[in-house]
């Protein structure tokens, strides 16, 4: 099977803090086979937490039975260490390029490229990595774009609802 996966790590609250990661796996068919949150793997930086979002989903991937697979990654940084276009200097994300090197050869084929977190897969991650969830699984993307849409709109008005002043009114 071919199939398209998005990832995205970050941290929480700050860099560095508690790592969370976001996995999209879109099958050929176009129907979301994978949209997981993996939520507090450890402490460290966004950096780790793009690699590890991005070894996640190939263990993902492989795991739903996909031979043939399309990462898409917002991290310049990781893409470039990984293709090896930017030298590795910190030995904790060497074992981490090393491993995805490793993982590639588990697939058929294999491609890894970079585009913005704006882009319709990046969307996907980033909601699955800031822990929205949203019954996508199953759905064709067009549809479980709109739904996750709907989360992270439902979840900024309650943010801003939440930090907006109370207006006390006498009776």
């Amino acid at each position: 099977m071919k199939a398209t996966m998005s990832t995205d790590g970050s941290t929480y609250p700050r860099n560095p803090g508690m790592i969370s990661a976001g996995v999209c796996i879109v099958d050929d068919s176009d129907m979301v086979r994978s949209f997981q949150t993996i939520k507090k793997i450890k402490h460290g930086t966004n950096s780790e937490a793009e690699y590890l979002a991005l070894i996640r989903g190939m263990q993902l991937a492989k795991e739903l039975g996909v031979t043939d697979l399309h990462c898409i990654v917002d991290s310049q940084f990781m893409y470039k260490q990984i293709i090896g276009a930017n030298e590795v200097r910190k030995a904790h994300l060497k074992k981490y390029k090393y491993m995805v090197l490793e993982m590639v050869e588990l697939f058929d084929g294999f491609e890894i490229t970079w585009q913005s977190r704006e882009s319709d897969m990046g969307v996907m991650a980033d909601a699955a990595s800031k822990w929205i969830y949203a019954p996508v699984r199953g759905k064709k993307f067009w549809e479980a774009k709109k739904l996750v849409q709907l989360e992270l709109k439902k979840r900024e008005y309650l943010q801003r609802r939440s930090h907006s002043p109370r207006v006390a009114v006498n009776q």
